[in-house]
C-alpha cells in the first residue's frame, strides 16, 4: 500500500526570514567549500547573515598548478578555479582552515580564501627580525640581512634581492583558526629556519626566541590543543 503524504513548502519569501541561528545550525552541516558557498548565495539576506569564512570548513588544500583553458567545480572532492591572483610572482606558503597564504615578490604576505575571495594581510617580508632594512627603490639590493655565524654568535649584513627574499627567507606560514580576535600566525623564517609570529591585526612579525630554539633548524611547525610544536632536521619534536 502506498501513502502519499502532501508536504507544503513554505515560499521562497519566507525561507529568507530564517532566524540567524537556524541559518547557522544548518550551514555547520555544510563540510563541502562548494556546498557553503552555494549556501550563502541563496539570497541577499542569507548571504548578509552567514559568516565569510566558517571555522568549521578546516581543509588543508592541496593545490595542483593546471593550464586548462575552461574552468568548472566537478562533483567530487577536486576544485578546478581560476585564480588569476595567483599570478605574477606569487609563491604559496601554506595552506589551513581553507585558506591559502600567499607572498609576493614585493614582500606582501596574504592570507586568501580561494572560495570566498575574502583576504587579510600578514605582516610583510621588511618586518621579519632578521630583515633590518629595505630600500624598494634600490635594483637587486633591496633588503638588507642581519646573519648569524655558523660557530658562534658573531653578526654580519648582506644585500639580497626581492626575488632572493621571497624565494628563500620565508618558507611556510601555519595559522591557529580562521581569522578572528584570538587568530595566530606562526612563520619559519631565515637562513637557519627559525619561528616568528604574529596575531591578528598586527603590523611585524616577532621572534619565538628561546635559546633552545636559537640551536635547532626547523623543518615544520604546527598548532594543537592551543600548544605550538615544532619539528628538526633530526626528527626531533619541540
Amino acid at each position: 500500500m502506498l501513502i502519499y503524504v502532501h508536504v507544503r513548502v513554505p515560499p521562497l519569501c519566507l525561507w529568507i526570514w530564517l532566524p540567524s541561528d537556524l541559518l547557522y545550525e544548518i550551514g555547520k552541516h555544510l563540510q563541502s567549500p562548494k556546498d557553503y558557498v552555494r549556501f550563502c548565495a541563496t539570497c541577499k539576506s542569507w548571504n548578509m547573515n552567514l559568516l565569510k569564512t566558517p571555522n568549521h570548513i578546516r581543509g588543508p588544500l592541496l593545490v595542483f598548478p593546471f593550464s586548462h583553458e575552461t574552468y568548472a567545480i566537478k562533483e567530487e572532492n577536486d576544485f578546478y578555479l581560476r585564480l588569476p591572483e595567483m599570478q605574477n610572482n606569487i609563491l604559496l606558503r601554506g595552506s589551513c582552515f581553507g585558506w591559502l597564504i600567499r607572498t609576493s615578490i614585493d614582500g606582501v604576505v596574504q592570507m586568501f580564501n580561494p572560495f570566498t575571495n575574502v583576504s587579510y594581510d600578514l605582516p610583510p617580508f621588511s618586518t621579519i627580525p632578521t630583515i633590518v632594512d629595505y630600500h624598494p627603490e634600490l635594483k637587486d639590493q633591496e633588503y638588507t640581512i642581519m646573519q648569524y655565524g655558523l660557530f658562534d654568535c658573531s653578526t654580519y649584513t648582506t644585500l639580497q634581492s626581492k626575488s632572493s627574499i621571497q624565494k628563500t627567507w620565508l618558507t611556510k606560514i601555519v595559522i591557529s583558526s580562521s581569522p578572528s580576535e584570538d587568530f595566530m600566525a606562526l612563520a619559519i623564517y631565515g637562513e637557519y629556519n627559525r619561528l616568528a609570529w604574529c596575531k591578528f591585526g598586527d603590523t611585524k612579525w616577532t621572534n619565538f626566541s628561546t635559546l633552545e630554539m636559537f640551536k635547532i633548524v626547523l623543518k615544520d611547525v604546527m598548532f594543537y590543543e592551543g600548544k605550538v610544536y615544532a619539528l628538526n632536521c633530526d626528527a626531533q619534536l619541540y
